[in-house]
C-alpha cells in the first residue's frame, strides 16, 4: 500500500505528522478587532483600545513591549503599524512572541522621540520639536526643498 503522502516534499510530511502547519498569522488576525485611525479617537478611547489589545495579545502569547512605555497615542500609532507583523500560527506551551516595535529604521520610527538608543546613534543633529515628534536633519532638509523646479 503506497504512502498517501509520498508525492509531497519531506518538510510538509514532517509538519503534517507533528500536527503543526508551520504557518504564520498576523498581529491583526490575533487581535481580531478593527483598529480605527488614530485621528478618529479621543485619548480615552485610545487608552481603552490599548488595554483591550494588550489583554487580548497577552492571552494569545504575544507581548508588545512598547505599550506601557510610550504615550498612549504614540503606542496606538505603533500598534496600528505593527498589525501586519507575522507571528507563528502555533506555539509550544509557554512560548510567546515579543514585539518591540523596532525595525532598525530609526529616522522613520514612530517611537524615535522616546528611544534613547536612537537618539544616541543619530547624535546631536536630532532635533526634538515636542514630546511626540522628532525631526532628523536629513529628512527635514529633504522635505524643505522647493519642488517646483
Amino acid at each position: 500500500h503506497p504512502d498517501s503522502n509520498s508525492h509531497r516534499p519531506d518538510w510538509i510530511i514532517a509538519n503534517t505528522r507533528s500536527g503543526s502547519s508551520g504557518g504564520f498569522t498576523t498581529l491583526q488576525a490575533v487581535l481580531g478587532i478593527h483598529l480605527p485611525p488614530e485621528n478618529e479617537l479621543c485619548d480615552t478611547e485610545i487608552l481603552t483600545l490599548l488595554n483591550q489589545c494588550e489583554i487580548e495579545l497577552l492571552s494569545a502569547g504575544v507581548q508588545v513591549t512598547f505599550l506601557d512605555r510610550l504615550p498612549a497615542r504614540v503606542a496606538y500609532r505603533g500598534l496600528v503599524q505593527a498589525c501586519d507583523t507575522l507571528l507563528p500560527e502555533e506555539k509550544k506551551p509557554g512560548q510567546h512572541s515579543i514585539i518591540d516595535g523596532c525595525d532598525s529604521a530609526c529616522e522613520s520610527c514612530f517611537q524615535l522621540a522616546h528611544c534613547h538608543i536612537a537618539q544616541h546613534v543619530l547624535g546631536k543633529g536630532l532635533k526634538k520639536n515636542n514630546a511626540n515628534e522628532v525631526v532628523n536633519p536629513s529628512w527635514a532638509a529633504f522635505f524643505s526643498h522647493d519642488r517646483r523646479n
